[in-house]
């Protein structure tokens, strides 16, 4: 008797459970369709932002629904029937400024030097700070140097280098013609690849620059290597540290290489301050004609190559010669 009550205990409560599980799938069922209804247009991500956000739905389903699968039903969904879906995009941080602070360890800063400076700054800085005329001759410089024993080619490859910093390349043309005319084609070859050599930054380390080599490092002017290269300039010789110069634009910062000869008005400034480092982006258009003509990158379209010593089998007038 006791074995029979058991049974039938067993068989009511099992019929009561599959009761309760029919009445939540027909209670479930019927808030799907009772939603879907109410929002025709609505996709089924909406619909369970909805039941997401209703207590009494959720009491009754959050134990016998897996969301995750739905919302992966509906992305597959929408890829079958070619449509589009939106994911939400995020910014993220750019580390790279931390990242190259953590590399400049290395690079000559000092504690009153900024970390960059445009071209057009730094020259307009230098410019009044050396106090350079706005006419540039041998005249002037030799107004300008202290020295009182240097020979007439040091004046004139120190005029040389003034001009091609701050003048245009006109002027440039019009000096190494007269400078031709004066002392012959030999002597206007070595005027523009002699190297004037400083120590001024590493007492241990010389930096050596030629005409080609400023005009790399302080224009962005490709003519001026146009009208170097053609009265003789040599774009083939590397620095003593084994790179070309215009590898050099990340590495020697902006000052006064003529600092053995040109000194600072301003008491404040050491002989060799450093006024900042270079932005590669000042010097984009003068890297690119000096790799197109030593071949290490193809010419623009249209572009002409500059012949080599033209210029001093040319004497016509200076409106005549394109550069």
């Amino acid at each position: 008797m006791f074995k029979i009550n058991l049974l039938q205990v067993g068989c009511l409560f099992l019929k009561a459970l599959n009761k309760m599980i029919i009445v939540m799938i027909d209670n479930t069922i019927r808030w799907f369709i009772i939603i879907v209804i109410e929002y025709k247009t609505t996709t089924i991500r909406d619909i369970m932002d909805e039941i997401v956000n209703n207590r009494d739905i959720m009491d009754e389903i959050v134990n016998n629904m897996d969301l995750t699968n739905i919302f992966m039903e509906e992305e597959a969904g929408g890829e079958e029937a070619g449509e589009e879906v939106v994911e939400e995009v995020r910014g993220r941080p750019c580390y790279k400024r931390q990242t190259l602070q953590t590399k400049r360890g290395g690079r000559n800063v000092l504690s009153y030097t900024p970390d960059y400076i445009t071209l057009g700054t730094v020259k307009a800085l230098i410019k009044h700070e050396l106090s350079i005329p706005e006419k540039i001759d041998v005249m002037a410089v030799k107004q300008l140097i202290e020295c009182t024993n240097l020979n007439n080619f040091m004046y004139e490859l120190i005029t040389l280098h003034l001009t091609i910093m701050f003048c245009s390349e006109v002027e440039v043309f019009r000096y190494l013609t007269q400078y031709k005319i004066k002392y012959g084609i030999e002597a206007t070859e070595l005027l523009i690849n002699y190297s004037l050599s400083e120590n001024a930054i590493h007492v241990f380390t010389v930096n050596s620059f030629n005409a080609l080599s400023i005009a790399l490092l302080w224009t962005n002017n490709p003519h001026m290597i146009r009208i170097l290269y053609k009265f003789g300039g040599d774009i083939s010789v590397i620095g003593t540290n084994g790179l070309f110069i215009e590898e050099l634009h990340t590495i020697i910062p902006y000052y006064n290489h003529l600092t053995n000869y040109i000194s600072y008005k301003n008491i404040n400034l050491q002989f060799n301050h450093i006024w900042g480092y270079r932005l590669i982006n000042d010097y984009a258009n003068i890297i690119q004609e000096v790799r197109i003509i030593g071949g290490e990158i193809a010419p623009t379209p249209n572009y002409i190559f500059p012949i080599k010593y033209s210029f001093h089998n040319n004497t016509s007038s200076l409106l005549e010669v394109d550069v």
